[in-house]
């Protein structure tokens, strides 16, 4: 039984709710996006079979699975008549590594999400130097404190105009050392950013509280 406060403020914010149909014209434009969030930003550097390198930040992108460890990102809409690049690369080689953006590289990060052609590498454009890979063969962003490489395990076509998922299993992390507290990452320590509801709307993790879950 929830405390006569919160039961109270529940009812309240019952009352104040408001549903939308999610197809309807009426709905706010961009409600997914603001209601998800902070998002996380995958990083993800791939390569062509050509050897050219990509760079391109997605905000549909996380962790899904401990074991084997396992995460996704996606990608929605074409680029220039052609899906993504990174998902293009992805297909082609079966490879692709996860960096993390921070506040420090949050403008090399953006100057990566240009729409440029294919052939162009965006990790070059933006000045961004590269690091090789253990395990795989593109390489990782040598600014990023975190660096998670990966096999892909499977690209799945989801509903609706090219919209796809992009799932790949853990094979190596990298981390440096000043970002390790206790056997634990810092998070304040390295200040990852995150994405909120706009376009040009993002955040910093600067703050961390902890609560223990019920035994």
């Amino acid at each position: 039984v929830l405390p006569q406060d919160l039961t109270e403020r529940a009812r309240v914010v019952q009352c104040s709710t408001m549903f939308y149909r999610s197809q309807a014209p009426s709905a706010p434009h961009g409600l997914l996006n603001s209601s998800d969030d902070p998002r996380s930003i995958f990083w993800i550097t791939s390569q062509d079979t050509d050897g050219i390198a990509n760079a391109a930040p997605y905000s549909f992108s996380g962790a899904v699975a401990y074991k084997p460890p396992q995460v996704f990102f996606a990608a929605t809409g074409l680029k220039n008549g052609k899906e993504a690049d990174s998902v293009a690369n992805v297909r082609a080689t079966g490879e692709f590594v996860v960096n993390f953006p921070t506040y420090d590289s949050r403008e090399l990060m953006n100057a990566t999400s240009a729409a440029v052609p294919s052939e162009v590498d965006e990790m070059e454009l933006a000045g961004l130097e590269k690091v090789a890979s253990t395990l795989v063969t593109p390489p990782g962003i040598a600014i990023s404190p975190i660096r998670l490489e990966c096999r892909l395990r499977q690209i799945v076509a989801l509903a609706g105009d090219d919209n796809t998922l992009v799932v790949g299993e853990v094979l190596g992390y990298h981390i440096r050392g000043e970002f390790i507290n206790d056997g634990a990452v810092d998070w304040t320590a390295y200040r990852p950013i995150a994405r909120m509801g706009r376009a040009d709307a993002y955040t910093v993790v600067e703050h961390v509280f902890h609560m223990s879950r019920p035994g």
